[in-house]
């Protein structure tokens, strides 16, 4: 019976990798594992590299190109799946674009994949800032033409930013909850100017609170009008 046991093991584990496999293809994903390590980490320093190096607009920018390279070109990742967790991202201590980087390079090739990204995402930022910093003072702010230069880029900044909201906006504000915390949020900071990790704080803990209490309450009196229907 043991050996039974034993050999029926290693089948159930296959199947449940076959399954996986499936449920990948009919996804349209690329299986990741077939791809050795080393392959994937190369890509994800180099793809990281360029993203940091060529897009400008801080990390929902960032997100917003690993999106279209990761979910959309190579298939590695299932679509929607960094604008599902921009949430945890703004959440987490730390670069909006350095959480990113590194919770795509965890999936891709695990914690080697993590700490790559992140050094791949963080490279071209402090090479260039370390001779902005050094060169500032030669600048001439007082050129217009740099003056024009400054107010394009923080105009493109406030479409990508934009951008990303409507982007993330159907998958983000859905159920009464989004509709009620969302303005309060927005009043607090705009208006009463309190410090946004107290809203982040307090929706991570009134959603905890949601889910274990309000939610079996109304799943009960849901089933008893049904029931009684």
């Amino acid at each position: 019976m043991s050996e039974k046991k034993s050999e029926a093991l290693p089948s159930s584990v296959a199947t449940e990798q076959a399954q996986e496999n499936l449920a990948a293809q009919d996804c349209g994903l690329v299986d990741i594992k077939s791809i050795p390590l080393s392959k994937r980490l190369m890509k994800l320093f180099f793809l990281f590299m360029k993203i940091a190096l060529c897009v400008v607009g801080g990390g929902y920018a960032i997100i917003a190109a690993a999106e279209e390279v990761f979910e959309q070109k190579l298939k590695w990742l299932p679509k929607g799946d960094l604008i599902n967790h921009l949430p945890v991202f703004q959440t987490i201590p730390g670069l909006i674009a350095g959480n990113s980087a590194m919770y795509v390079g965890y999936k891709i090739a695990g914690f080697l994949g993590a700490v790559v990204s992140l050094i791949a995402v963080a490279l071209p930022s402090f090479v260039i800032i370390s001779f902005v910093a050094v060169g500032f003072s030669w600048l001439p702010t007082d050129n217009p033409n740099v003056q024009g230069a400054f107010i394009g880029v923080r105009s493109a900044l406030a479409g990508v930013v934009a951008a990303t909201v409507i982007k993330s906006w159907p998958k983000i504000m859905h159920g009464c909850w989004a509709w009620l915390y969302m303005p309060i949020s927005l009043i607090g900071i705009m208006f009463l100017k309190i410090n946004a990790a107290y809203f982040l704080l307090g929706g991570i803990l009134f959603g905890v609170v949601f889910m274990l209490i309000m939610v079996p309450i109304y799943n009960r009196l849901f089933k008893k009008e049904k029931e009684a229907k």
